[in-house]
């Protein structure tokens, strides 16, 4: 079972409108390919995470915001119905809710792209005083992502680190890491890709262990159907993921984060945490749409013995 929740998990993170087409193959730069399907689901990095931290026994806290729009009111209930306290939200007038136009393939692949709209009014000043209302403790956990603003994801790091609680950044989509990040020790989550651009390196081992040595804290690596590797200070650990049939990849990642996000709040060991996110994320592949992650009694049933982890030295 679950291990007793002792910390929140407060996301700090975007909230948008998912577009979701299905395609039979993704197009090649200026093709044109039919599609076969048309879907309006809610979405955003942030939310995707929260969602997932929730169904996972986490008690989640949200600060973000939308726009003052039919898809902010729908994304805000739907946080809401998740059991997610969603009093952070901030509605901004005059912009539009966050929106993502996603393709997805018959193999499950996709191809996504962002517009922030309200996403990228969340400043680090809100995000300052959506933490001080919330009274965040050492006990807690504070999430963030990429798809909001540098000042925003900084604000939330250094909160986070004066409150001495756990950090956990997941640099997507990445960018250069700003002086707050590389000194807050937050526990780092990019995918391959991810690590590979954050470092320069060709090597996925090679990046996350320069990564790691350079912000002097865990980083795990998502690896995708390879499940993830976790880098710390007793080496390199590979997580092996549960092969199941694809139906769509999208917001696997996000599943693989919140839930270490809930695990870690609830004190359970990193490589541990990992290990139950890697089986989530392989739950959640097998089912459509961004937010597809396990129930709490889903993910309890499904952590069976598995393929060992692998130690590098």
């Amino acid at each position: 079972m679950g291990a007793p929740v002792a910390g929140r998990v407060i996301v700090v993170g975007s909230i948008n409108r998912d577009i979701v087409a299905r395609v039979g193959r993704l197009p090649s730069p200026g093709e044109t390919v039919p599609g076969w399907d048309l879907e309006f689901l809610p979405g955003g990095k942030g939310a995707n995470q929260a969602v997932a931290a929730a169904r996972a026994g986490g008690r989640v806290c949200f600060v973000g915001a939308v726009g003052a729009d039919e898809a902010g009111v729908q994304n805000v209930t739907m946080l809401r119905a998740e059991g997610i306290d969603t009093r952070e939200i901030r509605v901004v007038d005059g912009v539009p809710s966050g929106t993502a136009v996603i393709f997805v393939a018959d193999t499950g692949e996709n191809e996504i792209v962002i517009i922030g709209g309200a996403n990228t009014h969340v400043t680090g000043a809100a995000v300052r005083e959506a933490l001080q209302r919330i009274n965040v403790t050492h006990q807690d956990v504070i999430l963030t992502n990429f798809e909001i603003p540098d000042d925003a994801v900084d604000a939330a790091v250094e909160y986070g680190g004066a409150a001495r609680c756990r950090l956990i950044v997941n640099p997507a989509p990445a960018r250069p890491l700003t002086t707050a990040l590389w000194n807050g020790r937050a526990i780092l989550t990019p995918n391959r890709v991810e690590s590979l651009v954050l470092t320069g390196l060709d090597d996925v081992h090679a990046a996350a262990r320069s990564l790691t040595e350079q912000t002097r804290a865990p980083v795990v690596v998502t690896l995708g159907s390879d499940g993830a590797l976790l880098a710390d200070i007793d080496g390199d650990t590979h997580i092996a993921a549960r092969q199941v049939p694809v139906v769509d990849t999208t917001g696997a990642g996000d599943v693989f984060v919140g839930v270490l996000a809930a695990e870690v709040a609830a004190d359970v060991p990193l490589r541990s945490a990992v290990r139950r996110a890697v089986v989530a994320a392989s739950l959640s592949v097998s089912r459509p749409g961004a937010r597809a992650a396990p129930s709490l009694a889903e993910l309890d049933a499904a952590m069976t013995a598995g393929e060992p982890d692998t130690p590098r030295r």
